[in-house]
């Protein structure tokens, strides 16, 4: 049966996670030979592996579908179950590879800076695919999950939960627990509001539908950073190259972009005219009231 021909939004999202992981994956096999590999290396291989099969199975139909007009049995419920695997997958191999020194040394260098760089990029591809997968999949408008601000608050939502995880307090933080506490609870606040607008996302037929809310929150966000970025990396695990300090600087140019997006879509002659409609409004209800003989 020849079937309509559909084009996949996504074929470049795979396309990019097929390339990130298996730099991963070959960085991975020529480090750690069969001989070394232990639990952390173990599992993050078999990811690596499961994902640039699952990225080329998925690119070759697709591309097969577009030639021959055939069926195409990984759309749909199929591809979105297999982006949630993957966002699952990899969140927990970047904790796995940080907590135990496989990307990066106890004194805060990076080990292997195609592990380290591309396990993050492989990560953060199966985010923004799994999120821009749900969207099509609830029949989204393009101009919903097309959006910058629906992205720009994917990473953010990720880059925080990165941030909370990696900022709880160990028992032997003597001289620098309060960063810690500032950084887990910054992460958790931001990531809890960015879940909200994602959600929220999911139900928009318009993007701009919470335009003011997000403006207001961006920019309390932006505060928030601009004050944790030099707290957290200024003592302890933060001044290493690591979960910490990526997520902080990244969650602190995410907010910049997302302060930027809010002020470039707003519409400053409605706002212009609504600010001089409610300057009036105070000499509108003195001349009525004049008029009644108040």
């Amino acid at each position: 049966m020849v079937e309509p021909l559909v084009k996949s939004p996504r074929l470049k999202h795979w396309g990019m996670l097929l390339l990130f992981s298996t730099i991963f994956l070959r960085s991975m096999l020529k480090k750690y030979p069969v001989s070394e590999r232990e639990t952390a290396e173990i599992y993050s291989i078999t990811i690596a592996s499961f994902t640039v099969v699952l990225a080329s199975l998925e690119i070759i139909f697709m591309k097969w579908n577009e030639c021959t007009g055939t069926r195409n049995f990984l759309l749909g419920r199929v591809e979105l179950s297999f982006s949630t695997f993957l966002i699952i997958f990899w969140s927990i191999a970047i904790a796995i590879l940080d907590t135990k020194n496989v990307t990066v040394t106890s004194e805060g260098q990076v080990a292997d800076a195609n592990m380290y760089y591309f396990s993050w990029a492989s990560f953060f591809t199966s985010v923004l695919l799994f999120f821009c997968n749900s969207c099509n999949f609830y029949e989204r408008p393009e101009c919903v999950y097309g959006s910058a601000r629906y992205h720009i608050w994917i990473n953010i939502m990720t880059s925080n939960l990165i941030l909370m995880s990696s900022t709880v307090p160990p028992k032997d933080c003597d001289d620098y627990c309060k960063r810690l506490y500032y950084g887990c609870g910054l992460g958790a606040c931001v990531a809890f509001v960015a879940i909200i607008f994602v959600g929220l996302y999911h139900r928009m037929t318009e993007a701009n539908t919470y335009l003011q809310l997000e403006l207001i929150l961006s920019i309390l966000i932006l505060i928030a950073y601009g004050c944790g970025v030099f707290y957290i990396t200024g003592l302890g695990p933060g001044t290493k190259i690591g979960n910490v300090y990526y997520s902080t600087w990244i969650g602190l140019i995410l907010s910049i972009s997302l302060v930027f997006d809010c002020l470039n879509h707003i519409d400053w002659v409605k706002a212009k005219q609504y600010l001089r409609l409610r300057q009036d409004e105070p000499q509108a209800v003195l001349e009525e009231n004049n008029a009644k003989g108040v």
